[in-house]
């Protein structure tokens, strides 16, 4: 009997949507919600998506947003500490501006230290925090390249060797621990503004990989400098309680204790006059991933108090934050990570892979001054990627991903250790079909490594860095649907 074989069109169906009310903006890298938030909820809905509210640094993308939004919406310029210059929440430089006239006007006795982007014309105009408004988000930064590499189906690349002295950043370092940072503190002063103890309540949104029993808050003294105990009954400050009830926000309550301001023992008070001066301190709220401590921010607090009337009056409240930090800046940045193909933890000749061959590669720590033996890696992650969202052949593929007290993985994807002394990693994991029917011939490698300190003489945080690679595969020939049924009806005849 003869069979009879039916070609069928593969349709695929791309959506822009990701969620209810959130839109792509074509041919950009923005989003749109369609919700009516805050600005803080804006801020925290788009770091759950590992965005961040949007920047914008010319008429173009301005224009993008202005004729794609149906209402007016909350972007990511605002004042830090209700005062000062106008920068952008994702830390870019404020190089680009398009006030409506007479704007930013800082009208009402709440201020407005927050901007939106109107629907209409795409003015911007300088508004409180919490009016409701829609949001639009941008995409964060990635390694990835701009544009598709030029076709080489026989290309083989040269990769870093391990004994390499320099370190092979990825272009954004920190953009893969974006899921972990921490985001920009918000405060409500509780009990109007007489009353005698009174406390404020502080929260900031973390990112979407964050479980806030794994987040941390520590009180200091101004700048962060020392650090109090968190309860002391004769400290001026005192953190009582943290909440973490609302999803990826972390919360904390602050209380001021007015018995204690003329004898407060932890150095929070400034006196201006007899009865009047500031309470100043500053918080400290970290993500924990097991032992690492991934990101943290700090906060400055300023609240002035007047005791001339018999009431404990606090006013003109202030903030200032530094940015949100990782441990990259803290210690000896000499360390890197070598990322090399190799076979038994040793270097291998750089070859292209076929679909049905696993990439390996071994992942190992240098220092130009021999002391990579005092490190091991203890966290990582893999991000395999080739092509362009410009071109709509952007592919990832994250076979390894940071966790709670270590590396995880896929089912496809195998990690191993050598032990000491050189504490090298080695990972094999398929290259995914998807390369190949998109037809790259050069794939990119990159991810981030914790670098921990192996003796306890080593009194220093984790050192967190990047590494990429890149490597070519062989294209497969594209024979197309007819081909493919003549060839199976050839194959009938042998």
């Amino acid at each position: 009997m003869m069979k009879v074989i039916y070609c069928l069109p593969l349709l695929l169906i791309l959506s822009h949507q990701v969620n209810a009310g959130i839109y792509k903006i074509a041919n950009s890298p923005f989003w749109r919600d369609d919700g009516s938030f805050s600005w803080q909820d804006c801020r925290s809905n788009a770091i759950t998506q590992g965005w961040e509210l949007a920047s914008i640094h010319s008429s173009t993308e301005n224009s993008a947003i202005q004729t794609s939004i149906n209402k007016a919406s909350w972007i990511g310029g605002f004042q830090p500490g209700n005062a000062g210059p106008w920068v952008w929440s994702d830390g870019t430089p404020w190089n680009y501006t398009n006030w409506g006239s007479a704007e930013p006007n800082d009208y009402g006795s709440q201020g407005e230290h927050h901007v939106e982007i109107k629907n209409g014309d795409g003015k911007w105009n300088d508004l409180f925090e919490t009016t409701g408004r829609g949001c639009v988000y941008r995409e964060m930064p990635t390694s990835a390249p701009t544009s598709s590499p030029t076709p080489s189906p026989t290309l083989s690349i040269p990769l870093l060797p391990p004994t390499s002295a320099t370190s092979s950043p990825t272009t954004s370092p920190t953009t893969n621990i974006t899921p972990w940072l921490v985001g920009p503190a918000s405060y409500t002063l509780k009990g109007g503004n007489n009353y005698f103890d009174g406390y404020l309540g502080v929260s900031n949104p973390v990112g979407s990989k964050v479980d806030l029993n794994n987040v941390v808050v520590e009180l200091f003294d101004f700048n962060c400098v020392n650090e109090k105990e968190n309860m002391n009954s004769t400290n001026a400050v005192t953190i009582f309680a943290t909440d973490t009830s609302q999803a990826q926000t972390f919360g904390y309550s602050v209380n001021i204790s007015q018995s204690n301001i003329g004898d407060d023992t932890g150095g929070f008070v400034s006196p201006t006059g007899p009865s009047t001066g500031d309470v100043k301190f500053c918080t400290r709220v970290s993500v924990w991933e097991g032992s690492i401590q991934v990101s943290f921010r700090e906060t400055n607090f300023v609240l002035s108090y007047d005791l001339t009337i018999n009431t404990f009056t606090l006013g003109n409240i202030q903030i200032q934050e530094n940015d949100p930090d990782s441990f990259i800046t803290d210690v000896d940045t000499d360390f890197s990570v070598a990322v090399y193909q190799c076979n038994n933890y040793v270097q291998t000749t750089a070859y292209t892979l076929q679909q049905d061959e696993n990439l390996v590669i071994c992942l190992e720590p240098q220092h130009p001054d021999g002391m990579a033996h005092v490190v091991h890696i203890s966290n990582f992650n893999i991000k395999i990627f080739a092509g362009s969202t410009a071109t709509n052949d952007f592919v990832e593929y994250n076979p390894v991903w940071f966790s709670t007290g270590g590396w995880e993985h896929d089912a496809l994807t195998s990690v191993s250790e050598q032990p000491d002394p050189a504490d090298i990693i080695m990972i094999s994991t398929p290259v995914i079909a998807q390369f190949f029917i998109q037809g790259h011939t050069t794939i990119n490698v990159s991810g981030n490594c914790f670098l921990e300190f192996d003796s306890m003489k080593e009194i220093q945080a984790p050192v967190f860095v990047g590494y990429d690679m890149q490597f070519g595969v062989i294209g497969v020939v594209k024979e197309g649907c007819l081909g493919a049924l003549m060839r199976r009806i050839r194959g009938s005849f042998k």
